[in-house]
């Protein structure tokens, strides 16, 4: 399924075929970034009085699964 005019796909596919690879990548990089900053504000609002750390840990939770996100866990505790 497609939402998109088929001619602001041609546009937007004009857009992409005229920007260098390294723009691409750039470009790219900036959206993941935006996603994954999106998604922890998602799971803070979720998770009232979380801290920072209990965030990330389960966004690396729910992105990496339960076995690593243990595993970081417990050598956030050795370390301290």
């Amino acid at each position: 399924m497609n939402d998109t005019h088929p001619e602001v796909q041609r546009r937007i596919d004009a857009i992409w075929a005229a920007m260098s690879p390294a723009d691409r990548f750039a470009a790219m990089a900036e959206m993941t970034e935006f996603v994954i900053v999106q998604s922890r504000a998602a799971i803070a609002a979720t998770m009232p009085g979380a801290t920072e750390m209990e965030v990330n840990l389960r966004w690396s939770e729910l992105h990496y699964g339960s076995e690593l996100t243990d595993r970081v866990r417990r050598w956030l505790v050795e370390r301290t």
